[in-house]
C-alpha cells in the first residue's frame, strides 16, 4: 500500500511530536530516541513510565485513552498512530 507523500509527512509529524512527549518523560534529548523505542528494549519504558506516557497523552489529544487503546500503547509507532489519529479528528 502506497501513502501520499501528504500521508506520510502527516506519520512524519506525529512521530516527532511522540518523540517530544517520550524525551519528556524520560528527560533525554529527541535526538537519542530510537525509531524503534518501546516498552520491550528501552529500560527507562518501564511501568511507571508507561502510566506517564498514558497521562502525558491524554493531556495532548485532551481525552481519556480507552483501554484497547491503553493496551496497545506498547512502542513509538502505536504511540505516533494515536497522536495521528486524534489529530485527524479535530
Amino acid at each position: 500500500m502506497k501513502l501520499c507523500s501528504q500521508c506520510l509527512g502527516r506519520i512524519g509529524l506525529s512521530k516527532e511530536i511522540a518523540k517530544e512527549l517520550l524525551s519528556e518523560i524520560f528527560d533525554i534529548d529527541t535526538s537519542i530516541i530510537p525509531d524503534d523505542i518501546g516498552l520491550s528494549n528501552h529500560p527507562s519504558w518501564d511501568s511507571l513510565s508507561h502510566i506517564r506516557i498514558i497521562i502525558a497523552l491524554e493531556k495532548r489529544i485532551n481525552r481519556k485513552l480507552s483501554t484497547l487503546e491503553i493496551i496497545e500503547l506498547k512502542d513509538i509507532d502505536s504511540l505516533a498512530s494515536l497522536l495521528e489519529i486524534n489529530y485527524n479528528r479535530t
